[in-house]
Order: structure tokens, then sequence, then C-alpha cells
């Protein structure tokens, strides 16, 4: 809801799934006010059968986390796009993104955008999920390939 971009023509699609923190609950009792701000507003539930008791970025559980994120993900996309032709991802632990995030990500032109997320408390680079460091990649110029920060 934050998105500068005219809700009415947003479709807002929530997939989920594994928690049992009554998240499904608590999404459905929005879904009536979220479909008269946007243009639909849809909510699914799809267990994937995940837990663990190691912190979410731990790197042993990686490859099964980062396997059931891509399957939700291709779930939620075969269950609600009916004729919108962009995407936009905003994961549950995002904090802050700027009102304009899906007008900048629009201006690029180009079919796929990554944004760089950054730690709100250290300013690094957060989300390394979207592309794999090269070994040597300290001593890459990489100011090519980034774009606005």
């Amino acid at each position: 809801e934050r998105l500068d971009y005219p809700a009415e023509q947003l479709s807002l699609g929530i997939l989920e799934g594994d928690s049992e923190d009554g998240t499904h609950a608590l999404v459905e009792a929005e879904l009536p006010a979220f479909g008269r701000r946007f243009r639909s507003a849809r909510l699914f539930k799809h267990d994937l059968g995940f837990h663990s008791d190691r912190p979410r970025w731990a790197p042993e559980i990686q490859p099964r986390r980062r396997s059931v994120l891509a399957r939700a993900r291709n779930r939620l996309l075969s269950l609600a796009l009916a004729d919108e032709a962009w995407v936009l991802w905003l994961d549950a632990d995002l904090v802050d993104y700027p009102p304009d995030l899906l007008r900048r990500l629009l201006a690029t032109g180009k079919q796929i955008v990554v944004p760089r997320c950054i730690s709100a408390r250290t300013g690094d680079t957060f989300d390394l999920n979207t592309f794999k460091l090269a070994r040597d990649a300290d001593t890459i110029d990489w100011s090519p390939h980034v774009r606005d920060g």
C-alpha cells in the first residue's frame, strides 16, 4: 500500500503456506478491504511441508529453502495471474522501500529488474539470492551493471 502507483491498476496475489502464526486468517480478514482498494485481491493457501528449527539464512538449509520458495512463487504465478503484464515480488520480510519503487522498475524498460536490497541495520547488500558472486567479486568493477544505487 506504500506504492505511489494507482492501486486500482494493481492486482494483489498473496500465497501463504506452512506458517503457524495465524497469517492466513489475518490476511483473509483484510481481503475485502484489499479488494476495494486494488484491481483485484486474492489469497491462496499452499503448504509445501517446509519447517526448520535453523535460522532461515543458515547455509545448510538454503538449497531446500530456495527450492521451496521457487515452487511457492511458481504456484502463486499460476494461480494469481490473469491478464497482468508485470509481476512485482515483495517478500514478507521487506521492511522499507521507496513509494516510487514500481515506477523506477518500470522506467528501466527491461523485462527483468532486480533491485538492490540492503540491510537497514548495516547498509550491506542483503538479498544475495538473485545472483552468484564471482570468486574475485571484490576486484571487479560492477558499476556498468548497477543502476540507481
